[in-house]
């Protein structure tokens, strides 16, 4: 890598500099961010390449004389991305983080091109999804945490409801964005937004969207109501709690007839199951498949009631269901070392995957989970599964989670050295 950059030609250096600096990643760790501002230090003279670079530094003397000899400039696609009108380079841009003056000038810069005719809903088109349409406010409240940039694009007209900005919010380390999103009308419904919100720890953005109209009930594909969703992910008790004072239906079904109980029990979510119970909306053992019963003794710490369960159910880890096995892979995304540990001293198979072949390891590697690492491993977790989405091993999803999607409670140093002890092959580290 430092070769490679070592060797390209200015405009090539000037190019991936633009692109390293509006990257559709964020988080505390973001490594196109990082490498953006490597290459600036190594060479100052590309603050000064194009004016490309001056749009995502905010040189607004720059870009004024630029847009003085070429006017039609401002609404017309193009630089290193190829399909992105200049302010959309602006608003993606993170250089706002280094100094007040640089976020000064990205403001006045997007200031300029709005005045000077720039759509404040230009847009272009991920690969990955080409039929959503990713917009200057989506930079700024979803990529840059940006707020003074957002409320400059909503005084001039951009579409509050643009279905991303406000998922993506939720996203950034603090609920300044969010907050102004939702201040300013922003309708929580139909984005799931408040479901995306339990990717996180905490109660502050669950809180807000829920005061601001967010539906705890309301279905969007096959996943059910956010209750559900709440407790696959792991979410901690308050935030249950605080469902149904919103008014969560406790009572729910999914679309496949389960209850939250029973999903509760799938997911060794013990405290879940104990709250629902509590509130009148537990079920019989009966009524629970054997997974069911042996994931919710493994969640009560009750490893005989577990065994029992295995012994009770013959081929019960040889017939797992579909759902049995995203339910593993979950606590493995919650971090949840205890259950896991539990799970597997009763007999789980550690190398249990997904539909694409990702594994418990895989999941607990991508959020940083140390303690839940270091458990999947002692039970003899593959470090070289290679999972069929992207060809990659556990070590490539640790580096590729720390850079694009940070688990603040995670500790991706320690997991990669975890998994460089284990065996894995450093030279696969990147995902395809």
């Amino acid at each position: 890598m430092e070769m490679d950059i070592a060797n390209l030609a200015s405009p090539e250096r000037a190019s991936l500099f633009v692109r390293a600096a509006t990257e559709e990643s964020s988080g505390p760790v973001d490594g196109p961010f990082r490498l953006a501002k490597s290459l600036l230090e190594r060479d100052p003279a590309l603050a000064r390449a194009d004016v490309y670079s001056a749009l995502v530094l905010g040189d607004v003397e720059a870009v004024r004389r630029w847009i003085e000899g070429n006017p039609s400039w401002v609404g017309e696609k193009g630089g290193p991305r190829g399909d992105r009108e200049p302010l959309l380079y602006v608003t993606y841009s993170k250089f706002h983080r280094e100094s007040p003056e640089i976020a000064e000038g990205l403001l006045l810069t997007a200031q300029l091109l709005l005045d000077h005719g720039a759509d404040p809903d230009a847009s272009f088109f991920p690969a990955d999804f080409p039929a959503s349409p990713l917009r200057p406010l989506l930079g700024a409240c979803g990529v840059a945490d940006f707020p003074a940039m957002a409320e400059l694009l909503l005084d001039r007209g951009a579409t509050i409801d643009d279905r991303e900005s406000l998922y993506h919010s939720t996203e950034q380390g603090d609920t300044r964005c969010l907050e102004l999103l939702l201040a300013r009308g922003a309708n929580p419904l139909g984005t799931n937004a408040l479901n995306h919100a339990f990717d996180r720890q905490g109660l502050d953005r669950i809180r807000l969207l829920l005061d601001h109209g967010a539906d705890p009930n309301e279905v969007l594909g096959d996943g059910g109501p956010s209750l559900f969703w709440a407790i696959e992910r792991g979410r901690e008790r308050a935030v249950l709690e605080l469902l149904v004072e919103h008014g969560a239906d406790i009572h729910a079904r999914r679309g496949d007839g389960k209850s939250a109980y029973r999903v509760a029990m799938q997911h060794g979510h013990s405290a879940a199951a104990d709250c629902l119970a509590e509130l009148g909306a537990g079920e019989t053992a009966e009524r629970l498949t054997p997974f069911e019963r042996f994931a919710g003794a493994c969640g009560r710490g009750d490893l005989a009631a577990a065994r029992q369960a295995v012994a009770e159910s013959p081929g019960l880890f040889e017939n797992l269901s579909n759902d049995d096995r995203q339910a593993f892979l979950h606590i493995a995304q919650a971090g949840k070392a205890a259950v896991l540990g539990a799970l597997l001293d009763c007999g789980l198979p550690v190398g249990t995957a997904g539909p694409t072949g990702e594994t418990a390891l895989h999941w607990a590697a991508w959020h940083g989970w140390r303690d839940a690492v270091s458990v999947l491993l002692a039970h003899g977790a593959p470090v070289t599964a290679v999972e069929e989405g992207f060809g990659a091993t556990p070590l490539g999803w640790a580096e590729h989670g720390s850079e694009n999607w940070p688990n603040p409670e995670g500790d991706y140093p320690g997991v990669i050295r975890l998994l460089l002890d284990a065996g894995a092959d450093a030279t696969a580290i990147v995902l395809g």
